[in-house]
């Protein structure tokens, strides 16, 4: 090739292109292209940009080529060319770690939440609604045990709740026909609502303990979703009727995902599992969705004459199974 040094535009991706440690990018997608720049005696200087940055840079020719994790789409091969595909994968969700918590704690919180003080609202309310029923058919037939006005009803109440948990002290029996024929109603009523309650409550406590909320796709809509502004990640939920925050970087969408700040952070899947394994591991995972198929290229200026001379190259290291092993374990592992 020429003694041209050519440009090479790039952006945090990691594994595919981050800084190490001492300075020096690395990654699958900056390796590959080391490789590839050797073989060709290609002289080149890297060049740093975020996402949106890079695109235009690429679209304006102002570097030669686009070298991260950049998505192949139709939208974008309108403005400029790409390599053939060396990585194929998806869009991934990380979600918060729950950490477990005190099962005394996980129980106060339900007490006092929302849900639970439905529960038992509606369960007074019902007991009442018994108990006033009840004071009505006793409270001329049965003045010995039932008192009148205000404290009739509350016995009738507290006869309710004691038939209910089947506890049945014996201190208000009904006698009369009408009176018989709720509590016996009741007694039947009592077994049904006493389960559902009991299932309410455990679900409530199971799902709160031990569920991050998200488990699909589906899920996303009921959740604050976080993403990359000016990707195609974003511009696919978007699409999906789903209107994610969006962040300049995917550590500071997933550090807001470790903060409680989002629910849910959707992007290229492999990107996630790098920072979830790495930088925040033990605050984020991700879930084992994956959506929206979607391949990395190598981005190059319309026209340019380097197109089938880099495609040669990534496809003589793409189809070596070997090589290719060894260059995305040592970033993704096994």
């Amino acid at each position: 090739m020429d003694k041209k040094v050519v440009v090479v535009g790039t952006k945090p991706a990691p594994p595919f292109s981050f800084k190490n440690e001492n300075g020096v990018w690395t990654g699958i997608s900056i390796d590959l292209w080391r490789h590839i720049a050797n073989d060709l005696n290609l002289q080149y200087d890297l060049k740093e940009y975020d996402l949106k940055g890079l695109l235009n840079a690429v679209e304006n020719k102002s570097v030669d080529f686009g070298v991260a994790a950049i998505t192949i789409t139709p939208a974008r091969e309108n403005v400029f060319d790409f390599s053939h595909a060396f990585y194929h994968t998806g869009l991934g969700i990380a979600v918060p770690v729950k950490m477990q918590s005190n099962p005394i704690l996980t129980i106060a919180k339900q007490v006092i939440s929302l849900q639970f003080l439905g529960y038992l609202i509606t369960l007074i309310i019902t007991l009442l609604c018994v108990g006033f029923l009840l004071w009505l058919a006793e409270r001329r037939k049965n003045p010995d045990e039932v008192r009148s006005g205000f404290k009739g009803i509350l016995d009738g109440f507290w006869w309710s709740a004691v038939t209910m948990t089947t506890v049945g002290y014996g201190d208000t029996v009904p006698k009369s026909g009408f009176g018989r024929l709720i509590a016996l109603i009741w007694m039947f009523m009592a077994i049904i609502i006493i389960s559902f309650f009991t299932a309410g409550i455990a679900s409530s406590l199971t799902v709160s303990q031990l569920d991050s909320g998200v488990k699909s796709f589906e899920d996303l809509y009921d959740v604050v979703v976080g993403s990359l502004e000016k990707s195609t990640t974003t511009k696919y939920l978007q699409n999906k009727n789903i209107r994610p925050k969006t962040f300049s970087s995917v550590l500071d969408g997933l550090q807001a995902l470790a903060d409680g700040k989002i629910d849910a952070m959707v992007h290229d899947r492999p990107i996630l599992q790098f920072y979830a394994n790495s930088e925040l591991k033990g605050k984020v995972t991700v879930i084992k969705a994956l959506f929206n198929p979607q391949s990395y290229g190598i981005a190059m200026p319309a026209g340019t004459r380097y197109r089938e001379i880099i495609n040669q190259e990534l496809l003589k290291r793409w189809t070596n199974e070997e090589y290719w092993k060894k260059l995305t374990g040592r970033y993704l592992g096994d």
